[in-house]
């Protein structure tokens, strides 16, 4: 089984660079979920993949808004895992995506909560 290296953003504020067996109990683990989605979005001008829990706005509390737009409407709930793709397969980000997400990604923690993380320039892939 391969590794992937990407960025693990938690709805409890933290965020860690991380690499991870790419296999589905792998995601379901790291995001602490049940069902998986797998979005292709931009950050800046760079196309990324996003591993995020499907059923986010199902969970009692929802949990907190992780991913919004350039202009604050809600895109994912939950835990994300965001890494880059090599045809139909998941791919480490490089150093200079590191260099990329850090400038384009800002949390918020309010009293221990990720409030947001909001990501410039995040817009769908395909329209």
């Amino acid at each position: 089984m391969s590794k992937v290296k990407g960025l693990l953003i938690r709805t409890d504020g933290t965020a860690e660079f991380k690499t991870v067996e790419d296999e589905l109990n792998t995601y379901y683990t790291e995001l602490n979920c049940d069902c998986i989605d797998i979005v292709t979005r931009f950050i800046g001008d760079e196309e990324f993949v996003i591993t995020c829990d499907d059923e986010g706005l199902l969970k009692e509390p929802v949990p907190s808004i992780t991913v919004f737009d350039t202009d604050g409407e809600p895109m994912i709930v939950g835990n994300v895992f965001i890494c880059r793709r090599n045809g139909p397969e998941m791919a480490s980000i490089s150093d200079e995506d590191v260099k990329l997400l850090r400038k384009n990604i800002a949390i918020l923690v309010v009293n221990g909560q990720c409030k947001m993380v909001f990501v410039c320039g995040y817009r769908s892939a395909h329209p």
